[in-house]
């Protein structure tokens, strides 16, 4: 009896007991969870945040890519852009061609039979344009009031072709009033913009001649 006791408590301490394997299986589990902790996450959250910014940086290089033909149709834009401009400027003329350009509205008038009664073109009030009013182009607005007579759709024709005129005019207001001691004449009242350029800049030759 004492033999099998003595034997019992040798199996209870022998290497490979429960007891020892527990120890160890937790010394495990702390060591994964101290190398989880302290090695694996901040490694893991660095590998994310670069991820995301190279994910980032690609979207930045396919945002700022420009394909050739795109390229190309933008330079043919900008050349567009720059030949109406010209265009415009082409119709910026001095204001001492304002007698001329009185009687080129007056034939326009006339070519659709309508009677140009006055001009008044407004010199003491002169609206400068902004962005254009510099030293070598300073570009003016005119106030100018016409006083015509005619019929209404030969009106409508006249405010179509203005556009055509080699000079910048721009209608403002148009008031029109019926008289039946003219009929089917009608008294017309038009107010716009001449866009002409001072003197000053006719002297240092940036206006046309």
């Amino acid at each position: 009896m004492k033999k099998k006791a003595k034997t019992q408590k040798k199996s209870k301490l022998s290497p490979g007991s429960p007891v020892k394997i527990s120890i160890g299986f937790l010394v495990l589990i702390v060591a994964i969870a101290v190398w989880v902790i302290f090695y694996y996450r901040p490694i893991s959250r660095t590998v994310n945040r670069l991820n995301r910014d190279l994910h980032k940086s690609n979207m930045m290089i396919r945002a700022s890519y420009i394909p050739e033909d795109r390229i190309l149709q933008l330079e043919q834009q900008v050349a567009q852009l720059n030949a109406n401009v010209e265009k415009i400027e082409k119709k910026i003329y001095p204001i001492s061609k304002m007698p001329s350009i009185g009687k080129a509205i007056i034939r326009l008038g006339r070519r659709h039979r309508l009677k140009v009664l006055a001009m008044t073109p407004s010199y003491d009030v002169l609206f400068p344009v902004e962005g254009v009013s510099t030293k070598e182009k300073p570009m003016v607005k005119l106030p100018v009031t016409f006083v015509m007579r005619g019929r209404y759709f030969n009106l409508g024709r006249f405010l179509d072709d203005i556009p055509q005129l080699p000079f910048a005019f721009a209608v403002d207001e148009v008031h029109i009033e019926a008289d039946p001691s003219i009929y089917p004449n009608i008294n017309i009242q038009l107010k716009g913009y001449f866009f002409l350029l001072t003197e000053d800049a006719h002297k240092n030759g940036a206006a046309k001649t």
